[in-house]
């Protein structure tokens, strides 16, 4: 069961990241068209959340479990 819930954990986290990704890019193409200022601060928001988050993926796969 507990090997289930990290498993279950590691895909969300990976699904998360990749969401992040995908809004901070988005909102940057989306700039031409709406405010700048809100969408350069939601896209630095959600590019910087992704990089934390593919930093922790990334080590989370490359660190064995006990």
């Amino acid at each position: 069961m507990r090997q289930i819930l990290i498993s279950l954990a590691r895909y969300l986290l990976i699904v998360f990241t990749f969401c992040c990704w995908w809004v901070g890019i988005t909102a940057l193409l989306l700039m031409f068209f709406a405010d700048p200022r809100i969408v350069l601060a939601v896209s630095i928001f959600h590019i910087t959340l992704a990089v934390l988050l593919t930093y922790v993926v990334v080590k989370m796969r490359t660190t064995s479990e006990v």
